[in-house]
């Protein structure tokens, strides 16, 4: 009688474990009940024996889960395992490993939170900071002790590995932390002021798009390319220009790659000072490309011309490369070669897949299928 009072005070969770635990060993229990006058009775009395040995043996586990977390570590995430234990419902009883939550709400307890919004993001792609004066950014470095070069906390900014600079004045600090002069010719920020009779004085500021990149050279859309002929495979270079209506390829790369001309076009070309050229017949190809590592393949139409551009240079040396290497984004053109094909505004759009990456060191990198 006392049995059946006793299991169904039990809470619901403890009471599925301990009618798996029940079932497991149903065949040892049957085994041991030898008086088959008194089988009920036995039944029920090892029933309540095994109960209890089972609540004794979790409560034991708990207690030794629970010093395990507390003396290996202190800011121990909790485990699933940790989290819904089966037969106890208020795991906070056993356990004051802080919640994923209460990481996040104070940088002290997340050192590698943001300095400026205490997210769970890099202080220098914070949104919050870019909204805030320059004052209220210097002061927030201040008070929570970080290096005013790199935005991080444990030392000081003449003990930062970091050589990179102000892309802007070229100081040693960060880029949020440059100070926006309003007044005098050195600023780098325009200020104008329109008054209205019927409204207040209205503060129009504009953005300054500088060139950032620290080298003489521009770094233009050039990348490599597989071209497949027709008995032939081979490497080329390849320029992106959103300027240019029309893609154009090499006459030889054509008639190397045996590349068939489906038509003839005319054309003239307006250059740069608002110069035009002679209407001129061109050979319309149908171009096959893949990348380099063949994951895509495409093909398109480019009319034959003999000279595309002159000399461009790959990507040059530069901080850049290794802050390529560390968002994970690769990069085709490393080496020197005359420009085979020329993508112009009727193909580019198709190749772009919309990925942008701003660098820190100026480059902006923009993903291509190719």
């Amino acid at each position: 009688m006392l049995y059946p009072l006793f299991e169904s005070s039990l809470p619901d969770d403890t009471l599925r474990a301990w009618q798996r635990f029940r079932a497991i060993n149903r065949g040892h229990r049957e085994t041991e009940s030898s008086e088959p006058n008194n089988k009920k009775e036995s039944t029920h009395r090892m029933d309540l024996d095994g109960l209890l040995l089972f609540l004794l043996v979790e409560i034991e586990g708990e207690e030794r889960v629970s010093s395990a977390t507390k003396c290996f570590t202190k800011y121990q995430s909790p485990k699933p395992w940790n989290t819904k234990h089966v037969g106890f419902k208020n795991r906070v009883e056993f356990t004051e490993a802080p919640s994923a939550s209460s990481l996040i709400a104070t940088s002290e307890k997340n050192p590698n939170a943001c300095i400026f919004s205490s997210g769970i993001h890099e202080s220098g792609d914070c949104f919050k900071a870019r909204k805030m004066s320059s004052e209220e950014r210097q002061k927030a470095v201040q008070n929570s002790r970080s290096c005013f070069l790199c935005l991080e906390k444990g030392h000081v900014i003449a003990k930062c590995r970091r050589k990179t600079s102000c892309v802007i004045c070229g100081k040693k600090h960060h880029i949020l932390l440059f100070r926006n002069i309003q007044a005098g010719s050195k600023s780098p920020v325009s200020v104008n002021i329109r008054k209205d009779e019927s409204k207040e004085t209205v503060t129009q500021r504009d953005e300054t798009l500088a060139n950032l990149a620290r080298t003489p050279n521009v770094l233009l859309q050039t990348l490599m390319v597989t071209l497949r002929g027709r008995d032939k495979k081979r490497q080329a270079r390849v320029i992106i220009d959103s300027a240019s209506q029309r893609s154009y390829i090499l006459k030889s790369t054509a008639d190397e790659m045996q590349f068939e001309s489906s038509c003839k076009e005319k054309l003239s070309h307006s250059l740069f000072g608002g110069k035009c050229t002679d209407i001129i017949n061109h050979d319309a190809f149908t171009v096959f490309l893949s990348k380099t590592d063949g994951t895509y393949h495409c093909n398109f139409r480019a009319l034959g011309q003999d000279v595309i551009c002159g000399i461009t240079p790959p990507i040059a040396k530069g901080e850049w490369l290794q802050e390529l290497r560390e968002n994970n984004i690769s990069f085709s053109d490393k080496n020197d070669g005359r420009i085979e094909i020329l993508i112009g505004a009727d193909i580019a759009g198709k190749l772009m897949t919309g990925g942008f990456k701003l660098l820190a060191s100026g480059p902006a990198t923009i993903e291509t299928k190719l």
